[in-house]
């Protein structure tokens, strides 16, 4: 590919954003041509509704993935936090840039401080999950909305619009502008949580091949195990701007994942929260050779009928990927779950029936109890036995257990 186009919004910090990427490519692809092309999205046209009013997804998207399935550009590059955690047909988030700093900070020309604050104190912002945070540190303080760029939201810092306000951290960095208010200081992910996807850029594209071979080189595979946890916590409790919902995964060492996450009212009223930290082990599976081989079949076979690269398992529309029901309905395709013959067979009781063969066929008590239950993902909710089964080793013992049971499968079929 000769030329290649970075849709952008036209802000400062999208800018700035989109040269940086720019400049990561032309490290690996020197004699690529690549341009940006500017948009103004709904959400930076519209200055005077908190985004938590405006309503719907996408707000800082949708006029760069518009122009990215129309083929006039071929990725957009965002800020990860806004970008929704479902993407309209056709569209991917291809890679995740290493992470800058992910707090929030507080901007002042009078207290260093969210501490040093007076009583009544007038602090400017719009987020929902910083207002929330805010109440429940300093439940005397007023909040007050906050629109705009970073440069327009510090020009009424200046103005004394606001005794302080709150911006991410990241955005004030990169720009370099620290030093156009008095005091610039950065607030604790332990005190304030940061959004999920804060500080790393999104690289979004659509599933053409030779644009997801060159972004590929910008992928953070750190940063990419992180916002993997937090987009999917916020998913899985369908929240979005309307919603305060703090995450932060951070990956401590090479075995260890600390992840902060809390939900809550935007007054501080009532919230939600845990602190937990686990062994990136935990959240690994292993495949037995049979089915890594199934899977890679399964892939070819799709990108050779449908060019479709997101998913190894699409739906009868051969764009969106699987639901929890499609194993049910091919069931009852299969004749296995028919209600009117009083078969009522569904996917999940394929575990138990597994877990009851397993049990079964170890005569020698060759696997325990506790590996048993984690193949077939049940977890421990009793905290103090979790805590002491915690630093267990049980992926070599998990992989004798997939591979035993694969054979026993396969030793069916033949």
């Amino acid at each position: 590919m000769e030329k290649l186009v970075i849709a952008t919004r036209r802000s400062q910090l999208a800018l700035w954003q989109s040269e940086y990427v720019k400049a990561k490519l032309l490290e690996h692809f020197p004699n690529m041509q690549i341009e940006l092309q500017e948009f103004v999205t709904k959400g930076d046209k519209i200055l005077d509704v908190p985004l938590a009013k405006i309503g719907g997804k996408g707000l800082f998207t949708k006029e760069l993935e518009v122009a990215m399935l129309e083929g006039s550009a071929h990725l957009a590059v965002h800020s990860l936090k806004d970008v929704p955690t479902q993407f309209e047909d056709g569209l991917l988030l291809a890679a995740v840039t290493k992470r800058f700093d992910p707090r929030d900070a507080i901007l002042s020309n009078k207290y260093s401080s969210l501490e040093e604050l007076p009583q009544g104190a007038v602090v400017g912002t719009t987020s929902l999950r910083r207002r929330m945070a805010i109440k429940m540190l300093r439940p005397d303080i007023v909040l007050k909305d906050l629109r705009g760029n970073i440069n327009t939201r510090i020009a009424k810092l200046n103005a004394g619009e606001y005794d302080a306000i709150i911006l991410a951290a990241t955005g004030i960095q990169k720009l370099g502008i620290e030093n156009e208010v008095k005091y610039f200081s950065p607030i604790s992910t332990d005190v304030m949580i940061p959004s999920m996807g804060q500080a790393t850029l999104g690289i979004e594209t659509t599933n053409d091949p030779k644009v997801l071979e060159i972004v590929k080189v910008l992928n953070d595979e750190n940063a990419h195990i992180e916002s993997t946890i937090e987009r999917s916590f916020v998913d899985t409790l369908q929240g979005g701007c309307q919603v305060p919902i703090g995450v932060k995964a951070t990956i401590l060492d090479d075995k260890k994942i600390r992840v902060q996450a809390i939900v809550g009212m935007p007054d501080g009223s009532e919230s939600i929260s845990d602190d937990i930290t686990a062994n990136i082990e935990d959240f690994k599976m292993p495949l037995s050779d049979e089915v890594i081989s199934i899977l890679r079949d399964q892939k070819e076979e799709l990108i050779f009928h449908t060019n479709e690269l997101n998913y190894v398992f699409v739906g009868t529309d051969n764009k969106n990927h699987i639901n929890k029901e499609s194993p049910n309905k091919a069931l009852q395709i299969m004749d296995f779950n028919d209600e009117k013959q009083g078969r009522k067979i569904r996917f999940h009781g394929f575990r138990g029936t597994t877990r009851s063969m397993i049990d079964t066929l170890d005569k020698k008590s060759q696997f325990s109890f506790e590996v048993k239950e984690r193949f077939l993902d049940h977890h421990e909710k009793n905290k103090v036995v979790r805590a002491y089964s915690h630093g267990a080793n049980y992926q070599e013992h998990l992989t004798e257990l997939t591979n035993w049971w694969s054979n026993y499968v396969i030793s069916l079929l033949e």
